[in-house]
């Protein structure tokens, strides 16, 4: 990771991305999965169809070659943010 992370402050500020995500979605992901008014089920395949759409997008996946034409950067940023 030389060049994205190279101080021990910004390793730490990569790794508390994901626990401030968590923090703010976990809330919001709890009322709405309330029976009385969505329910648990389709947050559920809600959340394995984000999961499923960020792990093509973040690995680049050969199936989506034909997307990224040589340079999946940008690919991998927006996987990164439906899996967080």
């Amino acid at each position: 990771a030389l060049g994205i992370a190279t101080s021990p402050d910004s390793i730490g500020l990569l790794f508390s991305v994901s626990s401030v995500c968590y923090t703010i979605s976990c809330p919001a992901i709890g009322l709405l999965s309330d029976r009385s008014r969505i329910g648990p089920r389709p947050m559920i395949y809600a959340g394995l169809l984000a999961q499923a759409i960020g792990f093509l997008l973040i690995g680049p996946s050969p199936l989506l070659g034909w997307l990224h034409g040589g340079s999946a950067s940008w690919l991998q940023v927006v996987g990164g943010l439906v899996l967080f």
